[in-house]
């Protein structure tokens, strides 16, 4: 398994690797890339601390991470 920046993916490969994620859950949960940017936005995620997991050089899993500062502490 390798790990990999979110932000070596293209935003319509980010996009992609979601709507796969989560194509089988139980609401519709697929975006466009309009609707993933303002995801990653108002949620304070950021494409360099988020990471897709690979398994011989094919995505296996997406975590969508960001930090912010809240009451004064760093929260993920």
């Amino acid at each position: 398994m390798e790990l990999l920046r979110l932000s070596a993916f293209t935003r319509q490969e980010q996009v992609a690797l979601w709507n796969e994620a989560f194509a089988d859950y139980l609401v519709t949960a697929t975006m466009t890339e309009a609707s993933f940017k303002a995801r990653m936005e108002s949620l304070f995620l950021f494409e360099e601390e988020s990471l897709v997991a690979t398994m011989n050089g094919e995505p296996a899993g997406i975590a969508l991470t960001g930090t912010r500062a809240f009451q004064s502490k760093k929260i993920a």
